[in-house]
């Protein structure tokens, strides 16, 4: 299964950069993107830039968790990870294998 995209890798790289390619299918659409984490990163960097300038590490922190509590009540809350329901019953069994 995927042998055309497994083949270009070294074996010992290979488990890590498909990994996801493991899990069944309904399960690799939730995990084999990091664009949400790439966007919050963007805009973590474009607010502080402008900011250009903080007193202490302390206060630069604080920026930042300001930054992700908002993002989690004005976004992540109204768009929840959907097909969960239905993948979580695979999941369990996965873990169970271990």
């Amino acid at each position: 299964e995927y042998s055309s995209i497994k083949n270009h890798f070294n074996e010992k790289d290979k488990k890590y950069m498909v990994a996801y390619l493991d899990f069944p299918y309904d399960i690799q659409s939730m995990i084999y993107t990091t664009n949400w984490i790439e966007r919050i990163n963007k805009e973590i960097k474009k607010i502080t830039y402008a900011k250009n300038s903080f007193p202490d590490e302390r206060s630069a922190l604080n920026l930042v968790c300001s930054i992700l509590m908002d993002k989690e009540k004005r976004n992540w809350n109204k768009y929840p990870v959907s097909n969960f329901k239905n993948s979580q019953k695979r999941l369990n069994e996965m873990l169970e294998m271990r």
